[in-house]
């Protein structure tokens, strides 16, 4: 993503209420472990600009609700073991397709509520 789109995406974000805020931020941090199964928390940090709070928060949401699982353990590489994290594909979850600016793709999202 270039640099003037990813500061528009940070300006629009920073104008929605808290709550649809956090949702998103979740759902990046979903989709990023959809397509990077075996990442760690310090990998989803680094790679969407996220601090370790605001993804160990929302992993725990994401592991309270069973959609995403502790896969195993990395390689060490000076400190503590990070846990590599994926998809649990038992849980139950819906897709919705955009269509976005003659790009198309999918986003998985949390499970509606209820």
């Amino acid at each position: 993503m270039c640099g003037v789109a990813l500061k528009e995406l940070y300006i629009k974000k920073l104008s929605l209420p808290p709550t649809e805020r956090r949702r998103l931020t979740r759902n990046q941090i979903y989709q990023y472990i959809y397509k990077a199964p075996g990442c760690s928390k310090q990998e989803i940090a680094d790679s969407l600009n996220f601090s370790m709070p605001t993804v160990h928060q929302n992993l725990n949401e994401l592991t309270q609700a069973g959609l995403v699982r502790i896969d195993g353990v990395g390689e060490s590489t000076g400190g503590r073991r990070p846990l590599q994290l994926t998809i649990n594909e038992n849980a139950h979850f819906f897709c919705r397709n955009f269509c976005h600016r003659r790009s198309f793709s999918d986003h998985c999202c949390e499970p509606p509520a209820g």
